[in-house]
């Protein structure tokens, strides 16, 4: 017996074909890659199936908090409930990204609707209640760019797959992009 042949007929396999049979139906393949980005902490990426909804728990840590959710580029902070976020039905390769914001001023950030999300090779920063410096580095500490915004949307452009620290006034936001 050849080493193919005990490959194919180890009782293992018998998994990896029901694998096959939940994702492909007359020949199509029906599942798609989600993507979750966070802060400082890199991300996570997993085949799922298509057309079904995930959800998904979103937490803080020590004295990061969460600051903003994107799904596919869109905003989706506000859909968060008591920490669980449930996608949308999913239709192809999605990510899911999260900032945090830590700072010296923890309590004013409570108070404070300032966004940072990053999608596509974009930083965006939304609702800036005061003129501000913007300062965008990596987490090794070299500066990308910094821009100065008064009130408003701010954006700027930066190479994917980094993680980034958006730091305005006393906060500082962690984003994977």
């Amino acid at each position: 017996m050849g080493s193919g042949e005990l490959y194919s007929s180890a009782y293992e396999w018998r998994y990896f074909n029901k694998i096959k049979e939940d994702m492909e139906l007359d020949g199509k393949v029906y599942y798609a890659r989600l993507t979750v980005k966070q802060g400082t902490t890199g991300y996570t990426s997993q085949p799922v199936k298509a057309s079904e909804t995930y959800t998904i728990y979103i937490g803080s840590l020590g004295e990061n908090k969460v600051n903003a959710v994107t799904f596919n580029g869109e905003d989706v902070t506000d859909e968060i409930k008591n920490g669980y976020y449930t996608t949308p039905e999913i239709k192809g390769e999605s990510e899911l990204s999260i900032s945090y914001v830590s700072g010296t001023a923890l309590n004013s950030v409570v108070n404070n609707n300032t966004r940072v999300t990053g999608y596509d090779g974009e930083i965006r920063i939304t609702n800036i209640d005061s003129p501000s410096d913007i300062f965008v580095y990596t987490v090794d500490g070299q500066l990308v760019g910094n821009i100065t915004s008064a009130f408003g949307n701010a954006t700027m452009s930066v190479s994917k797959n980094q993680v980034y620290l958006v730091k305005i006034g006393t906060n500082v936001y962690k984003l994977a992009m």
